[in-house]
């Protein structure tokens, strides 16, 4: 049995699907691309490649595949072909930058923030010009600096270490801690 092309004009919603042995399975719900939704009854809807409808109007679809081999040819969703036909799928895959175009992006606008960064009004601390300048009580620009350093090349242990550094503090609280209960159960024994 041969088995037409369709386009999605040929595929009418609301019309009835019937097996190649004359069974009804339901009717058109939704056509997506190649393939089309079933709306069953008393069942969960399904999916269908249209290469396999070897008729249709308005009114009626007949499948090339008799109704004892439908779980053979029931698809949980659109195939990826329906995607591929889809025409905003070119106008989001043009928005995707790849990784490196990211980390790209990303030095540049570090390196934008930092050059920003030295025409606000500042002071350095102590006339230290290498010291991270100092306005109204905050710093500008010291995780900026810290991100610049780490995208110049450090080891992985040296990136960890950065990103701990503002968290040293805590820590040494937390081994305190742990010390003090580590001597209380020895002095309670």
């Amino acid at each position: 049995m041969s088995v037409s092309k369709l386009t999605t004009l040929d595929l009418t919603a609301g019309a009835s699907v019937f097996t190649a042995d004359g069974e009804r399975l339901g009717t058109v719900k939704q056509v997506a691309g190649a393939d089309f939704k079933v709306d069953a009854p008393l069942e969960r809807d399904y999916w269908l490649g249209r290469d396999f409808v070897i008729a249709s109007s308005p009114e009626r679809v007949t499948l090339s595949f008799n109704r004892d081999d439908l779980r053979a040819y029931k698809q949980a969703g659109p195939s990826a072909t329906a995607a591929e036909s889809d025409p905003t799928r070119d106008a989001v895959a043009d928005t995707v930058s790849s990784e490196e175009e990211q980390l790209e992006q990303r030095e540049r606008v570090a390196r934008e923030l930092a050059d920003q960064r030295q025409h606000l009004p500042h002071a350095h601390p102590d006339g230290n010009a290498h010291a991270p300048p100092s306005t109204f009580g905050g710093n500008v620009g010291l995780p900026v600096e810290e991100e610049l350093a780490m995208m110049d090349g450090q080891s992985p242990l040296q990136r960890i270490a950065a990103e701990a550094r503002p968290y040293a503090g805590y820590i040494a609280v937390a081994v305190a801690i742990v010390a003090l209960v580590a001597l209380w159960l020895i002095r309670r024994d």
